[in-house]
């Protein structure tokens, strides 16, 4: 939220709403700010003591739950419209797991957070054209239905991040599918166990997928999801450092991904390689970074340790 010492009041950072508390008290009295209260009187920094109406306390409240569930929101949705349903899952239980309004700390870091939220949403509606988000619909409802192939191929030219996505995800997807059918095609449908002397099944979709999402990624191409695929390929192609790149570079442009998250942690070798872990220094802050710890530690059964991560 950008405003200016003696500025009229602005119209809301959420939308359609009213005049912050914020913005209201610099307009009566330039330079001050209002800390974040809920109460009907408000103390600005500037030590004076304004009563605002008590409305005002209302939309102070209001503010602080849009940045504290304005990322969790997003993420639920673009998880969701992806099929990454264990993320969108994750998100929605932190998104209905916060406290109220009115009980939220007042956290400078979320602010960021939110308006990066708002923005992305904005891009990704702005990018995408209404033939296209039709296509993007009948190629979900073929995900839906694990007919993984047919969804690829009616995204064949899409060209938003959300179709590209799905599209990648699909084929990704179908090589796994195929990969298993071929495990118990060779195991004779008992076990998957592969008898001695065949070759190992491998995703037939990676080699594709590898290449084209490389070009992508050099010509800065790839949005945070984008990184999540291409961080699968790189994973199963048995090459670690060029994987752990990708999801670092996933959970910095998505930080609310879950998944993400999850995966550079499987690509870590142990706690040693966790703490010593250089993230970009707007993700290093987050709070998703403690969850990370928690997970990482639960893993290593450090139960201790994790507790202590989410305290």
């Amino acid at each position: 939220m950008h405003l200016i010492a003696g500025a009229i009041p602005c119209e809301d950072v959420v939308g359609g709403g009213p005049p912050c508390a914020e913005s209201l008290c610099r307009a009566r009295t330039p330079g001050a700010q209002v800390r974040d209260e809920p109460y009907s009187r408000l103390r600005c920094r500037c030590h004076c003591t304004r009563a605002l109406p008590k409305p005002l306390a209302c939309c102070v409240s209001h503010v602080r739950a849009y940045r504290w569930r304005a990322p969790r929101r997003l993420a639920v949705r673009q998880c969701s419209d992806r099929g990454l349903r264990c993320s969108s899952k994750w998100a929605a239980e932190q998104l209905v797991g916060l406290r109220p309004a009115s009980q939220l700390p007042a956290d400078d870091q979320e602010m960021p957070a939110a308006a990066t939220a708002s923005a992305a949403a904005d891009e990704e509606a702005d990018e995408e054209t209404e033939e296209e988000a039709d296509v993007v619909l009948l190629a979900k409802a073929y995900f839906d239905s694990n007919e993984f192939l047919r969804a690829a191929h009616t995204l064949r030219g899409a060209r938003a991040p959300r179709g590209r996505f799905l599209r990648w995800y699909s084929l990704f997807l179908a090589g796994e599918k195929r990969k298993d059918e071929r495990v118990l095609e060779e195991s004779g449908g008992g076990t998957s166990v592969v008898p001695t002397g065949k070759p190992r099944a491998v995703n037939e979709q990676l080699t594709l997928l590898s290449n084209e999402l490389g070009v992508e990624a050099q010509a800065g191409r790839l949005d945070g999801f984008g990184h999540y695929v291409y961080g699968l390929c790189m994973r199963d192609l048995q090459r670690p450092p060029q994987a752990i790149e990708q999801f670092k570079l996933s959970a910095a442009r998505c930080p609310c991904f879950w998944s993400a998250w999850t995966e550079l942690a499987s690509c870590l070798s142990g706690p040693e390689a966790i703490s010593t872990l250089e993230l970009p220094e707007h993700v290093a802050q987050h709070w998703m970074v403690a969850f990370f710890r928690a997970h990482t530690s639960l893993e290593a059964q450090q139960n201790l340790l994790a507790i202590q991560q989410c305290v």
